[in-house]
């Protein structure tokens, strides 16, 4: 019963969400894809699930890709202090 009721208030935030924006940031959660809308998928779940895939399962491609994207956040980052 919790999961259903953490599903309707994902789809109500969402619902609210859209007031401001026309993109939906998000998981792999299979509900979002009904919104028509752009979408885009979230970097710190891009993070978890390749830790996951370093520490759990084992695969050292994930570790490199893991200090890629953190690298790429790191450039984003000075290029936002430097105002761009």
């Amino acid at each position: 019963m919790w999961r259903m009721k953490s599903a309707a208030l994902r789809l109500w935030i969402i619902q609210v969400y859209f007031v401001d924006t026309d993109t939906l940031v998000h998981d792999f959660w299979k509900a979002y894809n009904d919104y028509s809308c752009n979408h885009a998928l979230c970097y710190i779940h891009h993070l978890r699930d390749l830790t996951f895939y370093d520490e759990v399962m084992g695969c050292k491609w994930a570790s490199a890709a893991k200090q890629y994207l953190l690298g790429l956040y790191e450039k984003v980052e000075i290029a936002k202090e430097k105002g761009a």
